[in-house]
């Protein structure tokens, strides 16, 4: 039996991300990988007391998890942050957040997982200041969220996508999420 203890931070969340890292690695190892392995089995099961269960074909059923899946291996309660289209699965989109999570990602979080539905949530409101500064770059006033937003909140479109900045339905998605909260 071998274990394989790892910590992840970077810099925009901590200022001394190795510190923190190896530091978080040395008490895990003391609480022992029995107890972390229970702990982290626990963590899960609450997780999925949110599940969506269809009838008929067992391959759409694993579809729906897996999917449920990619939003809770990509967002954490009490931390600002959201969802691209294709979550860690994928470079596809380089990981910027859409639309999409407010529309189809965020209605099944607030009923399974209130918590990941906040954090997806804050994770615009803690970018209001980029959506002004969005808004007022394209003439318009009060708030503008972006089409493709990174993690600094500003639009990340790509020029050869012409049609991302007439994409004006976001802030209204957002707004949408905010009431439905």
């Amino acid at each position: 039996t071998f274990a394989l203890l790892m910590a992840e931070f970077n810099s925009l969340e901590n200022s001394t991300p190795q510190v923190s890292a190896e530091r978080q690695v040395f008490d895990v190892m003391k609480i022992g990988v029995d107890r972390l392995m229970e702990a982290h089995g626990k963590y899960w099961a609450d997780l999925w007391r949110g599940d969506i269960e269809i009838e008929g074909n067992e391959r759409d059923q694993q579809d729906v998890r897996r999917m449920i899946y990619s939003i809770y291996s990509s967002v954490r309660p009490g931390l600002p942050t959201s969802p691209s289209p294709y979550g860690l699965s994928s470079v596809g989109f380089s990981g910027h957040v859409f639309w999409d999570t407010e529309i189809w990602m965020y209605p099944p979080m607030l009923v399974l997982n209130p918590a990941i539905a906040r954090a997806m949530l804050d994770y615009r409101y803690e970018r209001m200041e980029a959506a002004r500064r969005n808004a007022v770059t394209s003439g318009d006033k009060g708030l503008r969220f972006p089409w493709e937003s990174a993690d600094d909140g500003d639009e990340q479109t790509p020029s050869w996508a012409d049609t991302g900045y007439q994409e004006i339905h976001i802030t209204a998605d957002v707004a949408i999420a905010a009431w439905n909260y």
